[in-house]
């Protein structure tokens, strides 16, 4: 259920700059859609040219999970990632604002009826995913391509304000928004036959990890997927977005996975597999601004040590 969006304390002066960046993105989200995205690419330039630490932490992705390609070909990932970067700023806007009828004609979806499939006997759907740059625009076109919209799981933002503000055009959009601590609410939502949006290559508890390989580099991971999937019951069916040349927006849903298979780390490996096979389509959409490889045990080397 959403919430009203001028509360205090945010009507203090001090939060009139973000309220006045929220009202240009607003503005942003009115214009053709063509112009909109080139004015994200424009915006993921001055992020490319003005953002020394996150195009370090993505350099280092790069370098590590495409080491067959020379370092121009890397150089060129990480420049198409902070166009997409940046368009997906202006992605958020399209999400929170635009209507129902003018998305449905910039979206394809190839698969819907492997959600049918689970949904029709009752049963609850994982939609595994993970953090692709699209993904707030991507939750609010499958959610409107659902009868009964999308749950969907989240970590609140650090920031009140944004969490604030984040939350509130969320909730118009999504069906239930499930913060990541509250695993009985997620449980319930499965158990009542829905469908929830999952993704846990970001982040994991301290108590549950592994090591497990993401392209090809040892990353700690979160094995919370294959518990929540056992005591669910729910199926899992692998949704991925992908932003087209064209402009277009692609919602691929895949076949149910084997999942659980009675072996976390095979879990794992799953998983990352199908997040690989889907970025190698464009790998720029991938969030490689965030630091994958964090956190890794002794004697693991820090990556993004300068």
């Amino acid at each position: 259920m959403s919430h009203k969006l001028f509360v205090k304390p945010y009507t203090h002066p001090r939060y009139w700059p973000d309220w006045l960046g929220i009202g240009s993105l607003r503005l942003i989200t009115s214009l053709p859609h063509p112009l909109r995205l080139a004015v994200g690419r424009m915006i993921g330039r001055l992020a490319y040219a003005g953002g020394k630490s996150r195009r370090h932490v993505t350099e280092v992705n790069i370098r590590h999970c495409f080491p067959e390609l020379d370092e121009a070909a890397q150089q060129a990932i990480v420049k198409k990632h902070f166009l997409s970067l940046g368009m997906a700023l202006v992605e958020t806007g399209i999400a929170w604002w635009e209507d129902k009828a003018t998305l449905q004609k910039l979206v394809d979806v190839e698969g819907l009826e492997y959600i049918r499939q689970w949904t029709d006997q009752g049963r609850g759907v994982i939609l595994l995913s993970a953090h692709f740059t699209s993904l707030e625009l991507g939750n609010r076109l499958m959610s409107d391509a659902l009868d009964e919209g999308l749950d969907a799981m989240y970590q609140a933002h650090k920031h009140a304000f944004k969490e604030h503000v984040i939350s509130h055009y969320r909730n118009i959009h999504m069906a239930n928004m499930i913060t990541e601590t509250d695993i009985r609410q997620l449980i319930r939502s499965l158990k009542q036959g829905r469908v929830v949006w999952y993704a846990s290559d970001q982040g994991y508890n301290d108590k549950h990890y592994i090591m497990a390989p993401f392209f090809g580099v040892d990353a700690t991971c979160n094995t919370a997927l294959s518990r929540l999937a056992k005591v669910s019951g729910a199926a899992i069916v692998p949704f991925f977005v992908q932003r087209q040349d064209n402009g277009r927006y692609l919602l691929r849903l895949q076949p149910s996975v084997g999942i659980p298979s009675g072996d976390e780390k095979q879990d794992v490996v799953i998983y990352h597999q199908l997040i690989e096979e889907h970025t190698r389509r464009a790998p720029e959409q991938y969030l490689w601004s965030h630091r994958r490889f964090k956190k890794r045990p002794p004697p693991y080397p820090d990556l993004y040590a300068k």
